[in-house]
């Protein structure tokens, strides 16, 4: 009896359980208290061994590689420089416009575009 369990929970956790199993396995967890606790222990200890495979397979060095990656701020240098950039941009257009419309002569036109005299 023990040993169908046991192979109810290895299967449990294969995940390749039938219907008519997966039955089984939860009316023999709710009615016996003892094969509740062996069920919670199972479980407990598959977890435990899922972290330590996880554990197992973690590269330190790349996690925190990874770590920094997400929490550096995030093209700030650039955009800083692109609106200082456009910034500058604008500026110098404008001093631009300024110095050539103050450098130039008022000089009425006529209609025909010559100077009246």
């Amino acid at each position: 009896m023990e040993k169908d369990f046991e192979r109810l929970l290895a299967k449990y956790s294969e995940g390749t359980l039938s219907g008519e199993e997966a039955e089984e396995l939860y009316r023999r967890v709710t009615t016996s208290p003892q094969e509740a606790e062996t069920f919670r222990r199972w479980r407990e200890a598959e977890t435990l061994g899922r972290i330590l495979h996880q554990m197992e397979h973690l590269d330190e060095e790349k996690a925190w590689d990874r770590l920094k990656r997400h929490t550096a701020p995030r093209h700030l240098f650039r955009r800083t420089r692109l609106l200082a950039a456009a910034a500058s941009l604008a500026l110098l257009t404008g001093l631009g416009i300024v110095i050539l419309l103050l450098g130039r002569k008022h000089r009425p036109y006529t209609v025909h575009g010559r100077q009246r005299r």
